[in-house]
């Protein structure tokens, strides 16, 4: 029931499109490039920070996406994240992904993410200052929808631990402020989001082949 309901909301967004000098859909060749469309990252399952965390790593995966310059990012499916509690609800390996290819998609791939963990755990020491790990971790699926039988590529776990060495101020250290990435919380996140990029878009183009 849960799909129609989506899909309502797909038709909606269906027809926009990222179009800029950083993501035109052709390379210099005329050549196209890779049509991916990411699902927000779904955070249902970990501690909300002050700010949008789905936001935040949906923007920072996109980026490194479009910093290489190969790939073509649609909005199709940009709302699912939005209306998905856990990844599982939509898991292609037990679940019918037809529809996906069913809806004049213009994706080629389809990128789901949901971050499962997020815990920064205090490090045992009876010398100050207090020290941290943040753990961090994602359930990556990526799924080809080119064919009229989508193909699951790519599903795995992408975890990384962390070590800060301050504790985090939720106050100051916020998404909002542009020293946000210069913080540990900042370039933890901007390090496993690159991590998580590049493991998806190594499957992509050795699909694309």
């Amino acid at each position: 029931m849960w799909k129609f309901v989506l899909l309502s909301f797909f038709c909606i967004s269906c027809a926009e499109r990222h179009f800029s000098a950083n993501d035109f859909p052709y390379h210099d060749t005329g050549a196209s490039k890779p049509r991916i469309a990411i699902v927000p990252v779904i955070t249902a399952k970990v501690k909300q920070m002050p700010w949008n965390l789905s936001d935040e790593l949906t923007e920072l995966i996109s980026d490194k996406f479009l910093e290489t310059k190969q790939f073509y990012l649609t909005k199709d499916f940009s709302v699912l994240g939005k209306h998905l509690s856990d990844l599982s609800e939509i898991n292609p390996l037990i679940e019918d992904v037809h529809w996906l290819y069913e809806n004049a998609s213009s994706s080629e791939f389809v990128v789901f993410i949901e971050l499962v963990a997020h815990d920064l755990v205090a490090k045992k020491s009876k010398i100050p200052p207090q020290a941290y790990t943040l753990d961090m971790a994602f359930r990556v699926h990526v799924i080809d929808i080119r064919a009229r039988d989508p193909k699951v590529i790519l599903q795995e776990l992408v975890q990384e631990s962390f070590n800060i060495s301050i504790k985090i101020n939720y106050g100051s250290d916020t998404f909002s402020k542009t020293t946000f990435f210069l913080s540990p919380l900042g370039s933890a996140h901007t390090q496993i989001s690159k991590r998580v990029a590049k493991q998806i878009q190594e499957y992509i183009l050795l699909a694309r082949i």
